[in-house]
């Protein structure tokens, strides 16, 4: 089954298309927000995780499981560390600009990279199953080779951007507009880092290109479906070369 990639500035409309699209494909959404609750779960067994509930696991609690194995499978240790504080949930989760400032110094570059390999591993096991959206986080570089995977890009105009941070985060307009940049010039040092890419959103790293300020969100939302029928029809074919 097929995955979508959901990638952009801030503010551009990803973070409100994203339940909206799995809504309306019936496919798991993976956001930071979701990750946070997955990580706060990946500390227990997995035994300890279905037993939460009585009924089947809900749909963190399976991503939970499949995340656990696969962190098992790569034999990386999650325990506190002193640099990243709460581990794997700081690095998956957090905002660009929450993460912690690595690009100093080379004292962390083997954590950094099992931090990256755990995300790389991830996302292509989960792509590998289908079904499910991802929102940021590289995953449309990441899963470039995947010719199941929809890669879209969202962008919306500055004042709009800023609006729909202050509707998503509840801020005011000043804090907004702040967060607006620094989430920018994270998102960009982390590409850059963990990449090797100096403009994570030129087009052609995505298949379409979505402007939420030109077009409604009901509207977006059917085309990236109409596109993602045609990456199944075989209408969109090729893996991405960088």
């Amino acid at each position: 089954m097929s995955v979508i990639t959901l990638g952009g500035l801030a503010g551009g409309g990803a973070r409100i298309l994203g339940p909206k699209l799995s809504q309306q494909l019936g496919a798991d959404y993976i956001d930071r927000n979701i990750i946070s609750t997955i990580a706060e779960e990946l500390g227990e067994s997995i035994e300890s995780i279905i037993a939460k509930e009585e009924d089947a696991p809900s749909r963190s609690h399976k991503l939970a499981i499949a995340i656990k194995k696969i962190i098992e499978r790569s034999g990386a240790s999650w325990g506190g560390d002193p640099y990243f504080g709460s581990g794997f949930s700081h690095f998956f989760s957090d905002s660009y600009e929450d993460l912690p400032n690595i690009s100093e110094t080379n004292q962390h570059d083997s954590i950094n990279d099992s931090y990256i390999e755990v995300i790389k591993n991830t996302m292509t096991n989960l792509a590998k199953e289908g079904n499910v959206i991802f929102l940021g986080r590289g995953g449309h570089v990441i899963l470039k080779d995947f010719t199941n995977v929809l890669r879209v890009g969202v962008v919306a105009h500055p004042e709009d951007r800023i609006k729909n941070v202050m509707t998503v985060d509840g801020l005011d307009y000043k804090n907004a507009e702040i967060a607006v940049k620094n989430r920018d010039l994270a998102r960009k040092n982390y590409f850059k880092k963990y990449f090797s890419i100096d403009e994570p959103d030129r087009p052609d790293l995505y298949h379409l290109t979505i402007n939420t300020s030109e077009v409604s969100i009901d509207y977006a939302s059917d085309v990236i479906v109409s596109a993602l029928h045609a990456l199944e029809d075989g209408k969109i074919v090729g893996p991405l070369q960088i």
